[in-house]
């Protein structure tokens, strides 16, 4: 399943940004572990959701996945 390859990689990406020694404030930090929080959220709901009818959104999550870790790359 190509999204759920595409969101577990932008996770990936998320968590060496946590863990980097760039300079971000600690509000940007809790951003950030919320929002991988919430993206986890959407892998379980991805791992459970391998029908027909779902797979529109399974692209759409792909693409904007990768749209978002190419900003980061």
């Amino acid at each position: 399943m190509a999204a759920y390859a595409a969101v577990t990689s932008l996770m990936g990406t998320m968590h060496l940004l946590s863990q980097s020694s760039l300079d971000l404030h600690e509000g940007n930090i809790e951003h950030l572990e919320s929002l991988y929080d919430k993206v986890g959220s959407l892998l379980e709901f991805l791992d459970n959701s391998d029908n027909e009818l779902m797979k529109d959104l399974q692209k759409k999550v792909k693409d904007l996945a990768n749209e978002v870790e190419d900003e980061y790359k």
